[in-house]
């Protein structure tokens, strides 16, 4: 079960509480687990759902892998020239994570929320990635498994590719920069 499972709201309900309350992690680096259980409390969720909602986030940051495919496809394009990173809304931590599973090296910039004081969608955020990176971003294919993420593509000027699984991300990847990957 999920979380909206084990609080028997629906995903509208969960996500309309969710994004008023992400802020708390993507800018001022609160932890998610501590967001999450927030969110559940402000949904009515028991003392025991709140239990459960804590162990099923533990288990599921013990169960997250790296996608090691996506990585490869990371060092051929830095192989072949082009400059990659990351722009997430997450909290420092994630810093943290890059370097303790020795991918650091694989991107030229890692832009955080929580670091920088602005989230997804979030001009501003952008805006401080082209500057790190030293493109434009009419230059930028920006990859995100948010859609909300990718909705100002248009207005900030990058390529937006929306990230459903890694077969789909090959194919476009490989249509707009003519690299097989």
């Amino acid at each position: 079960p999920g979380i909206r499972d084990i609080l028997g709201v629906t995903k509208e309900e969960w996500r309309t509480m969710y994004f008023a309350h992400n802020h708390l992690t993507n800018i001022e680096n609160r932890d998610w687990k501590e967001v999450a259980l927030l969110v559940a409390e402000k949904l009515g969720g028991t003392e025991e759902q709140r239990q459960q909602i804590s162990d099923l986030v533990d288990e599921g940051s013990k169960r997250k892998k790296l996608n090691i495919e996506l990585l490869e496809w990371i060092r051929k394009l830095r192989s072949v020239g082009l400059k990659t990173g990351i722009i997430s809304n997450y909290t420092s931590i994630l810093r943290e994570k890059i370097v303790e599973q020795n991918i650091a090296n694989l991107f030229d910039v890692v832009v955080i929320s929580a670091e920088e004081g602005y989230q997804k969608p979030s001009p501003e955020l952008f805006e401080i990635a082209f500057k790190k990176l030293d493109v434009l971003p009419l230059n930028i294919i920006f990859i995100d498994d948010a859609p909300n993420s990718l909705r100002l593509a248009t207005e900030i000027g990058y390529t937006p590719i929306l990230y459903t699984n890694n077969e789909d991300l090959k194919n476009s990847l490989t249509k707009i920069l003519g690299i097989e990957l």
